[in-house]
């Protein structure tokens, strides 16, 4: 991503890099918290 974006100056698509890559971190997270969260109502 970084060198994508800062070492070739291709911008756009080392920021589309980036996005992909915190929505997947987004997407891991939420899944984690979702697995290991206790549920008191079951």
């Amino acid at each position: 991503m970084y060198k994508t974006a800062f070492a070739y100056g291709n911008y756009g698509y080392g920021s589309s890099i980036a996005l992909l890559l915190s929505v997947f971190c987004l997407a891991v997270t939420v899944v984690i918290f979702r697995g290991t969260r206790k549920d008191l109502t079951t």
